[in-house]
């Protein structure tokens, strides 16, 4: 064992806007001489490569002070070898293998709009988890109403995400358009029918140079945004 030495870790993720970058955390092995793995980050790819590497940041300058060369080159490079991987893929819940899914887009006078943005946003990205949808044009606002027409298409579906985003705020700043869009998603059991995840209100902003290019952006970054809540609970342990 080694007591109270630094370890890096580091690992791949995702952020909420879909786009990947690697993170890094920092771990101490106290005086128990080991420490536990959790990561926090809930971008964690759900497969993929975690890695270890011993921190000897604070020793190299001393080392280097004080030894030749001819002693501290040997030294350093044992020092970058002190690292370790592992392969990793999370356990999802229980789930159907295809997950009907439906968010609806609203204008600021709350009127329903034409197009799916959010919801190819949201499906897409949950395909890149291994998670795949069906793209569901529901006919009505009303939740009843909603998961009647559900259980008629679809009779074998356990679960559902419903969803609604519309806009918020839209201003012309300069030379260009500013929306912000605002909603949330729900992931629902059908039988019974009851909430197993909500994700509260959720919000978006995007610009463009016009205002269907910024509204449309926004509504891509708010399923984006609700994909990343929804994949943390569907793959937490």
């Amino acid at each position: 064992k080694v007591l109270n030495a630094r370890v890096d870790a580091s690992f791949e993720a995702r952020n909420s806007l879909g786009r990947n970058y690697t993170d890094f955390l920092q771990f101490n092995t106290s005086t128990n001489g080991f420490f536990s793995f959790v990561p926090y980050n809930q971008g964690l790819l759900k497969e993929g490569q975690v890695t270890f590497r011993v921190d000897f940041s604070d020793l190299v300058p001393r080392l280097t002070a004080s030894l030749a060369p001819e002693f501290l080159n040997p030294i350093l490079s044992a020092m970058e070898r002190a690292t370790i991987s592992f392969s990793y893929a999370l356990k999802m819940r229980s789930f159907d293998q295809v997950l009907p899914s439906s968010i609806q887009e609203y204008s600021i006078e709350g009127v329903l709009l034409p197009g799916s943005r959010a919801l190819s946003s949201f499906a897409l990205e949950l395909g890149l988890d291994g998670v795949a949808t069906e793209k569901l044009a529901l006919s009505s606002a009303d939740l009843e109403e909603q998961v009647g027409e559900i259980r008629s298409r679809l009779p074998k579906a356990t679960q559902v995400i419903l969803g609604t985003v519309g806009v918020a705020t839209q201003e012309r700043v300069r030379t260009e358009w500013v929306v912000v869009v605002s909603g949330q998603v729900a992931l629902y059991d059908l039988n019974p029918l009851k909430v197993v995840y909500d994700s509260q209100e959720i919000e978006a902003v995007a610009s463009g140079t016009t205002f269907e290019e910024a509204r449309d952006e926004a509504f891509r970054r708010f399923g984006s945004i609700a994909k990343y809540l929804v994949g943390a609970y569907m793959f937490r342990n």
